[in-house]
């Protein structure tokens, strides 16, 4: 009897309960988090929420001291990154870890080769054919013996993208990959996220953008002081005010607790002539908004 073939919307990776103490410093208390097949979903949160630790325990790069993880319904444990790897996991950070004085070719079978110089299997006409085929994926037409040094980061980003999915990815995980790129590379990169979605991988898409949250994300996440203040409701069912409200509510002003129809006020001066909002640190903005009020005591509702 054979193997059902995997849904869109099956849940893959799930993290439940998690927490993380780093001695007296607690990074997160309580986050949740639901991934599912050919779906997008966005991480949000201010800097300090407990983002980065959540997506190092996802990955295997630290440990939870509590809570737990499920890769297709059943318990599991990443003791390392390579661990994670080998299930399916790939991070795509920020700051890229491609070989720069390598080729495409020799970045692209990266993750498989452990000593110095490609293997047997990684080199002559099949293993082009299997690296032209990887970049075609995605839309990356290169040649495959073109140095990495010698490609725009726009064209880094899709490689890197491109090394993660020959690494059998199930969970990609993008931290912020538009914090660099222009409007033209930004479009680029949301056409791969669609294709990596209809293609069955689940994605985490990390961004203070709401544009692009907006455009790419099915369900959102909001962790607020390491805890899902909003977890995995659908894009189509939260207002931009429930998304601000779960990031900032703790936030004081001038000596007084920061209400949402303050912040809506602020979102409206920042945000007059644009649908794209940059949520800065909770603090910034506040900061932006005592500078434009009045001072306490005057007109101020």
């Amino acid at each position: 009897m054979g193997h059902a073939e995997p849904q869109a919307g099956e849940i893959v990776l799930e993290a439940r309960g998690l927490t993380k103490h780093y001695g007296s410093t607690i990074a997160l208390s309580g986050a949740d988090l639901t991934l599912q097949r050919g779906k997008v979903h966005a991480l949000m949160g201010e800097n300090g929420a407990g983002k980065s630790t959540l997506v190092k325990i996802l990955v295997g790069a630290t440990q939870p001291t509590g809570g737990e993880l499920r890769l297709d319904g059943k318990l599991c444990a990443f003791p390392s990154v390579t661990a994670a790897l080998a299930a399916g996991i790939v991070p795509i950070y920020q700051h890229l870890t491609l070989f720069p004085n390598l080729s495409v070719l020799e970045n692209l079978f990266g993750f498989e080769n452990a000593g110095p110089g490609l293997r047997a299997a990684h080199r002559g006409t099949a293993a082009r054919q299997r690296a032209e085929q990887c970049l075609a994926r995605i839309g990356l037409d290169i040649d495959p013996d073109r140095l990495v040094a010698s490609l725009n980061l726009s064209e880094r980003q899709v490689l890197e993208i491109a090394r993660g999915l020959h690494a059998n990815c199930r969970v990609m995980l993008l931290d912020e990959p538009t914090a660099t790129l222009n409007k033209p590379e930004v479009e680029r990169l949301a056409a791969v996220v669609q294709t990596l979605a209809a293609d069955g991988v689940a994605i985490v898409y990390i961004s203070h953008k709401t544009e692009e949250i907006r455009r790419l994300a099915d369900q959102v996440t909001v962790l607020r002081d390491g805890k899902s203040v909003i977890a995995g409701t659908r894009l189509a069912d939260t207002t931009l005010d429930a998304l601000v409200y779960g990031i900032t509510i703790h936030t004081f002003i001038v000596g007084q607790p920061f209400r949402i129809k303050q912040f809506r006020r602020v979102l409206d001066r920042i945000n007059q002539n644009s649908s794209d909002i940059w949520f800065a640190t909770a603090g910034e903005i506040a900061a932006h908004y005592a500078a434009q009020s009045p001072a306490p005591g005057g007109a101020n509702t």
